[in-house]
């Protein structure tokens, strides 16, 4: 995994030249992604345990921006996620909004808010949670046809709020993420 995430980086590097244009004021943007390609690190930790598990992740999201002065966009995201520690699963479904900053040749930076909601259990027990969580991302759009591009990124988040189990009254979620992000963007 650690030479997928080698050659992502390399491969973002090196084709610098072929970067998006500019995002003027008054550009839309609807984005796809698929979360934790080839590359996941996640560790977590409960609350009332010295035990770390590892935890295993995919999500899909879809956004829609809006940039509101040139090269500054707001965008709101829709996700579904399933992830899996263990034996324990969880599926939820997050709603955000983040702030992205766009630099020369297609570089851009950014971050934002997620509310997430999801059932957590093992076989046909699951309980619920909600976590409010704080994301920070960086990127590079490469333009693959025009109006479209190809944007790799690499996001950190952790938890803020929330994040309680409920049935267990002292289970309270807490987590770090490192993840590699691939999308697809439509400007117009």
């Amino acid at each position: 995994m650690k030479k997928f995430f080698v050659i992502v980086l390399v491969s973002v590097l090196g084709i610098g030249s072929i970067s998006a244009q500019q995002v003027v004021k008054g550009t839309k943007m609807i984005n796809v992604q698929a979360t934790n390609l080839g590359f996941n690190s996640v560790s977590v930790s409960f609350d009332g345990s010295d035990e770390d598990a590892k935890m295993s992740r995919f999500g899909i999201s879809a956004g829609a921006g809006y940039a509101f002065m040139d090269d500054v966009m707001l965008i709101g995201t829709v996700a579904l996620q399933s992830l899996k520690l263990e034996e324990t699963k969880l599926s939820a479904i997050t709603i955000g909004a983040q702030g992205r900053k766009y630099f020369t040749n297609g570089l851009f930076a950014g971050a934002g808010l997620n509310l997430m909601n999801g059932s957590m259990g093992e076989g046909g027990d699951s309980e619920s949670t909600t976590v409010i969580d704080a994301m920070f991302h960086a990127g590079i759009a490469f333009e693959i046809l025009p109006k479209l591009t190809l944007e790799p990124l690499v996001s950190f988040s952790t938890k803020v709020a929330g994040g309680k189990v409920e049935g267990y009254d002292d289970m309270t979620l807490k987590y770090t993420q490192l993840s590699i992000n691939i999308g697809f963007s439509y400007y117009f």
